[in-house]
């Protein structure tokens, strides 16, 4: 998977195809969004909301399933 600004997306789909850049830009704003989950929970951690114990873990596994049973 390649992360990719979707602002920059949407800025070149309306200088590429000017007409359709509307309905383009509404198909990227319904995606999902991506981002790098060990970046995020590092932030998390440095910033005290995870910690290094049983229930840090715990969230750790339940952010790396995408909020899904882990």
């Amino acid at each position: 998977m390649r992360l990719i600004s979707a602002e920059e997306l949407k800025n070149w789909i309306t200088k590429v195809y000017p007409r359709a850049a509307r309905g383009f830009c509404e198909l990227v704003d319904e995606m999902d969004t991506a981002y790098d989950v060990d970046r995020v929970i590092g932030k998390l951690k440095t910033e005290g909301f995870i910690s290094d114990d049983v229930a840090g873990g715990r969230m750790v596994k339940i952010i790396k399933a995408g909020g899904a049973n882990a």
